[in-house]
């Protein structure tokens, strides 16, 4: 009878676990199932113009983001890195770009519609450094969240 009752408490352990685990897949995100999947990214890059400003990735951080007090930033884009190294943007409407910077009194974010969803700028307030944590957001959840990138604000 134990152990009985012991082979039914596992197989009810593991089909637990397997009913209420996420659904997630190496792929980035599929215009035809965004209802499991995830935006998997392992990092990504920052460029303007073309231009790689900062990395992340394998918890490294290379670069880092240069604006003057009271100018901003060219345009940056932000692409995420696959686990296969291929980059890429969710292309979902469930998803998009968010942030937190550490010291909106050194520099603050801005976005513009028109510029897309994965474009921004830096706006330098005062001289000094902070950092900002770039996140992507999937509906009220987070599925990627990088570490702090360096900003560095001058001044004229």
């Amino acid at each position: 009878m134990l152990k009985s009752t012991f082979q039914f408490l596992a197989l009810f352990f593991i089909v637990t676990l397997f009913l209420v685990g996420c659904s997630k897949d190496n792929n980035p995100v599929s215009e035809n199932d965004t209802d499991h999947n995830h935006a998997e990214a392992v990092g990504f890059v920052i460029t303007s113009s073309g231009v790689e400003v900062v990395r992340y990735q394998e918890g490294q951080v290379t670069g880092s983001i240069q604006v003057v007090v009271a100018e901003m930033t060219a345009l940056l884009t932000i692409s995420f890195i696959a686990e296969d190294g291929d980059f890429f943007q969710p292309n979902d409407d469930d998803y998009k770009l968010d942030w937190q910077v550490s010291d909106t009194g050194i520099a603050d974010v801005h976005q513009h519609e028109e510029d897309g969803k994965w474009r921004f700028h830096i706006e330098g307030v005062s001289a000094g450094a902070t950092t900002i944590v770039f996140k992507i957001l999937h509906g009220d959840h987070a599925d990627f969240v990088a570490q702090a990138i360096p900003v560095e604000v001058t001044k004229p």
